[in-house]
């Protein structure tokens, strides 16, 4: 029956239904909602004049592109690693630059413990992300970064996003051929990638990392790398940050898969290969000063403050409503998934195996784990879900055919996507959530030495 439905409307008017349905539920929600809708309601900072104006935009960019799309185009082949470096880097160093001034100053309760405690001089070592936690504070101790504490968090973030710019680049390109700019600007149409804007928290490593997985398990399911390579990046990305253990279940689908195709030699070295990297950094962080006889009480065991039943969310309706608000704003296409399979966009091939199996997984985190901090104080512990769900959808949406219209359907949806993803990253580059002054100016007194090295945010 839903086949019949869709039947009589048009793939890429499905999709501009979809855009102009977004567009017009961003408006209710941020104006007219009698309650607040965080996930959709983006468009209140910018107040209904300007909102109005950047829709009237919008319409017109879309005429605009309308009028190219006259004929229908086909997905080029994939293109060699080598002629992406360049566009890759290049893009990154642009992003780079963006991530830096649009800087996040929306930060949270642990962001906040962890810069005083950078400055009192405790620890923020943790074995649940052992790499990212000592990248950050051998940062912190270099000093070249200067005496603000969220400066080291936010060099941190804006590298790996700059790193995450050059996956992507290349995974689009070997996805989608020459639609690989299209591939990218699709991506950073979504809120997840607020990851990179000088965020102060630790997930921006594992989210790259989780990219570069997914980049290798490609070429790895094309023949050209052993499973090694895409098994020893997954240990590391679970040494930053123990969530992307819920994208063990895809490894193991490639290990049976090698398994059916008696791969044994591959199979078994990529495992221990893995497990000895994850042996390696555990030795190397304990070696700078990760306490080994605190494992037994960190959250790595399932201990700390909290056990890991309580780490769990408890069934509520309204939680599950605020997470669901949440996903929406980290990543505001998911109808887009039922539609690509009404009109049968999607491949099913191992890769699209493997990435589904992630985004499953990585759903299933955000249901299950309890946000401690609150669905939207804690939005970066599941940002990470992003990363496959846009490698999903766009790189199925990407690789196939297009009719005439296709073009101006997707670039409406990119478009309306971005105002509210962008929307919400730009208002947190204005917030401020630092430390009390009163609180901080001693702490960087003692450090310094001298109340005229005190930033001037601190007096």
């Amino acid at each position: 029956m839903i086949q019949r439905v869709f039947s009589r409307v048009s793939e890429r008017k499905a999709y501009f239904i979809l855009a102009a349905g977004m567009a017009v539920w961003y408006f209710y929600s941020a104006f007219y909602a009698g309650q607040i809708r965080y996930g959709f309601n983006q468009l209140s900072r910018l107040g209904l004049p300007v909102a109005a104006g950047l829709i009237f935009v919008i319409t017109g960019l879309s005429i605009i592109v309308r009028g190219r799309d006259t004929s229908d185009s086909n997905a080029s082949e994939p293109i060699p690693v080598r002629k992406l470096l360049f566009p890759a880097f290049l893009s990154s160093v642009v992003l780079m630059s963006v991530f830096w001034f649009l800087r996040n100053g929306f930060i949270n309760a642990d962001g906040l413990f962890n810069m005083q405690s950078l400055i009192s001089g405790v620890s923020i070592l943790h074995h649940d992300e052992m790499l990212t936690s000592l990248f950050i504070t051998r940062i912190w101790e270099s000093g070249v970064f200067g005496l603000l504490p969220e400066s080291s968090f936010s060099v941190f973030s804006v590298v790996w996003g700059g790193l995450f710019v050059v996956v992507m680049v290349i995974l689009g390109g070997r996805l989608t051929g020459t639609r690989w700019p299209l591939f990218l600007t699709l991506c950073f149409s979504s809120g997840f990638v607020q990851l990179y804007f000088g965020d102060v928290e630790f997930y921006a490593m594992v989210a790259t990392l989780s990219a570069l997985y997914l980049l290798l398990v490609l070429e790895y399911l094309r023949g050209r790398i052993s499973l090694i390579l895409p098994a020893m990046v997954l240990g590391i990305a679970i040494c930053s940050h123990l969530l992307a253990g819920w994208l063990l279940p895809s490894y193991l689908y490639l290990l049976i898969r090698g398994v059916r195709k008696k791969e044994y030699a591959q199979v078994s070295a990529s495992v221990l290969l893995s497990i000895l990297v994850v042996v390696f950094v555990f030795i190397i962080v304990t070696d700078a000063g990760l306490s080994i006889r605190s494992l037994s009480r960190s959250h790595a065991m399932g201990s700390a403050d909290k056990g890991t039943l309580e780490m769990l969310a408890v069934p509520s309706l309204s939680y599950y409503a605020s997470v669901s608000n949440l996903l929406f704003l980290l990543f505001p296409f998911w109808l887009m998934i039922p539609l690509m399979f009404v009109y049968r966009r999607f491949h099913y091939t191992p890769y699209d195996v493997v990435v589904g199996i992630s985004l499953v997984m990585l759903l299933l985190l955000a249901f299950v784990w309890h946000l401690g901090l609150g669905p939207y104080f804690d939005w970066n512990l599941v940002a990470t879900v992003g990363v496959p769900a846009s490698i999903l959808v766009w790189g199925n949406l990407l690789r196939g055919s297009w009719r005439r219209g296709m073009k101006t359907a997707i670039w409406t949806l990119l478009l309306v996507g971005a105002l509210h993803s962008w929307t919400w990253i730009a208002s947190n580059s204005l917030e401020t959530s630092f430390l009390p002054r009163e609180n901080m100016g001693p702490l960087l007194q003692s450090r310094t030495g001298s109340n005229l090295m005190i930033p001037e945010e601190y007096r």
